[in-house]
């Protein structure tokens, strides 16, 4: 029996070694969220408007295009759990904090990183922002070599360590520019059937449950510390609205529309159809390009510095 578990041992040894090994490589590979990490490390006090979100904000919001101090700390797919899990971690640090941006858009109260096809990004903010993610899993979301198969590790090893490829995608505040374009029209009818097969996996409101939980206790952080939090739904093009449940969306406005009563800190802008961008300020037709980035930055600035008067 004891030869055995020697054989055993012996046969998971170099495994156990080589994984060690491409975990070690792996972490320090610089990404999106180590450095955000850093930056918010080193800045928090000096930020005045923070915007959180998923990748209609990481996309559609560039920080140089304000008029006073601000940062993106949006990450493809985030959900408001984890807006609110980053809030809460610098609250202390960001002293001079004026604005919140919070996008709710038409997927946002029915979607949990957990369960969507980002999932394993979930490692991303207890390995590399140091935050809880509440996760049962042991591994899965704990390590880089447990949430990506080993083909797709030793591809990413290569890319940073032999390509010299830089795996950040975003500039100096957070902000992730994207010039392609892709068919407005085909992105459109693909992202809408895509979003009502995600509201399948909430057909219990469980999830929506959850995230006005995790909303209301963003509130609370910031009516406490007399920080004005501005709700927003970017802006999409049309093949996408025409084609998703206008009566979801209904609901979406309602739990917006009480928080906004409830709440003299709050306000929203509600660009989902503004008429103010155009097919040429769309990446695709749930995302803002460069330009569209500029016009929806504009409007949330001068709504902040109406807000002053």
């Amino acid at each position: 029996m004891k030869k055995f578990i020697f054989k055993i041992f012996i046969f998971i040894l170099p495994i156990a070694i080589v994984g060690c090994i491409m975990e070690i490589l792996i972490r320090n590979i610089p990404n999106d969220y180590t450095l955000k990490k850093e930056y918010l490390d080193e800045n928090a006090n000096k930020i005045k408007t923070l915007a959180f979100g998923h990748s209609q904000i990481l996309n559609g919001f560039n920080p140089e295009d304000m008029s006073m101090n601000s940062y993106n700390v949006a990450f493809s797919g985030q959900s408001i759990k984890y807006d609110y899990k980053i809030l809460e971690k610098y609250s202390e640090k960001l002293v001079s904090l004026k604005y919140v941006v919070i996008p709710i858009s038409y997927l946002s109260l029915s979607h949990q990183l957990e369960n969507s096809i980002l999932s394993n990004y979930v490692k991303n903010y207890s390995i590399y922002l140091d935050i809880d993610t509440d996760s049962k899993s042991l591994f899965k979301n704990k390590y880089e070599i447990f949430s990506y198969k080993f083909k797709t590790n030793v591809n990413r090893l290569r890319s940073y360590y032999l390509n010299e490829e830089d795996a950040v995608a975003f500039g100096e505040f957070g902000w992730k520019e994207i010039s392609r374009t892709r068919d407005l029209i085909e992105t459109g009818k693909h992202d809408a059937k895509k979003s009502m097969e995600f509201m399948q996996f909430d057909a219990k409101n469980q999830y929506r449950k959850e995230n006005v939980k995790y909303l209301k206790s963003i509130f609370e952080i910031c009516n406490k510390r007399k920080i004005h939090v501005i709700l927003i739904t970017p802006p999409t093009y049309y093949s996408y609205r025409n084609n998703i449940d206008q009566s979801h969306f209904k609901t979406v406005h309602r739990v917006i529309n009480e928080f906004i009563e409830n709440y003299d800190n709050a306000t929203y802008l509600d660009l989902f159809d503004h008429i103010g961008f155009k097919a040429k300020d769309y990446r695709d037709a749930n995302h803002l390009n460069e330009l569209g980035a500029r016009k929806m930055t504009k409007i949330i600035d001068k709504h902040i510095n109406e807000l002053k008067k």
